[in-house]
């Protein structure tokens, strides 16, 4: 593997601990402060204005911005460019999400622009589906080879990195409908491929959720199933909102904090915790408080609904907006929806949430729902219309989907299997809380390996409904 375009980092001169390494936190191109790794530790120094320093959620000890101290390589692609710990993965690159920059450089060392919208995704999109050019890296297989490829793209210190376990590829999508690899470019989209075993229809069920997402009125990241190449089943595209939505915005500088930075808590702790702390959270930091108690409430029953196993800490988060001109936060909201998927391949009976509501994780009912609903200042009769409304909605765009499924999914029975078993959980749902709920033949969990749980079926086994 080479590091030839690896940046080395230098030891500071005159520093009490020769190995102590000084870095620069730059967001959007200014400085924001400085700290130092030492000893596989992050050590802030200080910021550069007091402006700076109450714009974050800082962690007591020393001051550090807590987004900081929560960036880590949860990729295990990270480990193969011995890049397993925090401090290696900092030292090893420059671009991370919300514009935001780390070097002992910086502002110098930056890249060539600011990751800005360049067109909208939803304007180069036909029934589903990505209908403009795909010049980026493909896998040839579903099988972990395109690992290899994937890892050699982060050997440039310019490539943007991001959290996350899945195989994602930072891409620019210009004017043109052109998607490429974004290493100088604006990093604009995410290409989500559905590598691993029995994961062929991962990117059709991440697609068909953010679009009942955006069915029962939640913002959602813009998204579109992208065709491959070798008769594979499509990857997905989903658009950031992190960053300014035209070139036009690039006064507004943008930053995405998930609920384990506001709270101060590590990554690792992604999964502990409630989701009525998470709703004092979103009281707290919201400029619109109100409106975002309703998203949140339609945000968790969507997840109930699909059997969305993964919403945890940092796979919701909030959205700030600050003005340099003022030096003022002028809006913070919940942010979009991204990263949910329908646990499909599970039983019934395992079905449960990351977050406990009202002290429970697994078992959650109507019940659950409304006093949760009641929790976040609805009377009893607001909680159960918005849960009857909203699970309702879910159902019947979940069927509609599954029996309307893009051509590119069609093709691939992993992924129409996929979509029937949202349908058939949604569905489920709607009828445990006693919603109306249309014409569906549920389509059941396909054991395999004696019933081994997390596990997909043959595809021969599929028989798509509308084919």
């Amino acid at each position: 593997m080479s590091t030839e375009l690896r940046k080395p980092f230098a030891k500071i001169a005159g520093t009490e601990n020769p190995e102590e390494c000084q870095y620069h936190l730059c967001w959007y191109g200014n400085r924001i402060g400085s700290f130092s790794v030492c000893d596989q530790e992050i050590r802030w120094k200080q910021y550069k204005e007091k402006e700076y320093e109450a714009l974050f959620p800082k962690r007591e000890s020393d001051g550090a911005p807590n987004f900081l101290v929560n960036i880590d390589p949860s990729n295990p692609i990270f480990k193969r460019l011995q890049e397993g710990t925090q401090t290696e993965y900092i030292k090893g690159g420059l671009r991370f999400l919300s514009n935001l920059t780390i070097s002992q450089n910086c502002p110098f060392d930056r890249p060539t622009q600011l990751d800005t919208l360049l067109t909208r995704l939803d304007d180069h999109i036909n029934d589903g589906t990505f209908v403009g050019y795909y010049a980026g890296i493909c896998p040839k297989t579903l099988d972990n080879s395109f690992e290899n490829e994937i890892a050699s793209l982060w050997a440039n210190h310019y490539t943007p990195r991001f959290s996350g376990k899945e195989i994602k590829v930072p891409t620019t999508l210009n004017e043109g409908g052109i998607l490429q690899v974004s290493i100088t470019s604006p990093f604009t989209h995410f290409v989500k491929f559905p590598l691993g075993e029995h994961r062929e229809g991962w990117a059709v069920n991440e697609w068909m959720c953010l679009e009942l997402s955006d069915h029962i009125g939640l913002d959602t990241a813009q998204h579109a199933l992208l065709p491959l190449r070798n008769g594979l089943p499509p990857a997905i595209i989903v658009e950031r909102f992190d960053i300014p939505q035209s070139p036009e915005e690039k006064g507004k500088w943008l930053l995405i904090e998930d609920f384990c930075t506001l709270e101060g808590i590590p990554s690792t702790d992604l999964n502990k915790g409630s989701m009525e702390k998470i709703a004092k959270l979103v009281r707290e930091n919201s400029t619109e408080p109100d409106e975002d108690m309703e998203r949140l409430y339609k945000r968790t029953i969507l997840s109930w609904a699909i059997k969305d196993n993964d919403m945890h800490r940092k796979n919701i988060s909030m959205l700030m907006e600050y003005d340099p001109g003022s030096k003022n936060i002028t809006k913070t909201r919940l942010a979009p929806t991204y990263d949910v998927t329908s646990e499909i391949h599970q039983e019934d009976r395992r079905q449960k949430m990351c977050l406990t509501i009202q002290g429970k994780t697994s078992g959650i009912n109507k019940k659950t729902l409304l006093r949760f609903g009641e929790t976040l200042g609805f009377s009893p009769e607001q909680a159960e219309q918005i849960l009857t409304d909203v699970v309702t909605s879910i159902a019947e765009k979940a069927v509609d989907i599954a029996n309307n499924l893009p051509e590119v999914a069609q093709k691939h029975n992993d992924c129409v299997y996929a979509a029937q078993r949202i349908a058939t959980l949604a569905v489920k749902s709607a009828k445990t809380i006693g919603a109306p709920t249309p014409e569906w033949t549920e389509t059941e969990r396909i054991p395999v390996n004696n019933g081994a749980i997390g596990r997909t079926h043959k595809s021969e086994h599929v028989r798509p409904k509308f084919l």
